[in-house]
């Protein structure tokens, strides 16, 4: 089995589409012979009014 980290769950989810990993566990994806985590433990909403994030300007 491959550990895959993730900074956002965005990305996991991403990621477990491309790699099969269908299966749901208590913060973590699985499957295809990868289990996936997200370093951020909080669902990430999509875009909040609009504003870009810190990350996204570049000034953190």
């Amino acid at each position: 089995m491959k550990l895959v980290i993730s900074e956002k769950p965005s990305v996991a989810q991403s990621i477990a589409a491309v790699i099969g990993a269908k299966q749901r566990g208590n913060g973590y994806l699985e499957g295809g012979g990868h289990l996936l985590l997200s370093l951020e433990r909080r669902p990430i909403p999509d875009r909040e009014c609009g504003a870009p994030r810190a990350s996204d300007t570049g000034k953190v």
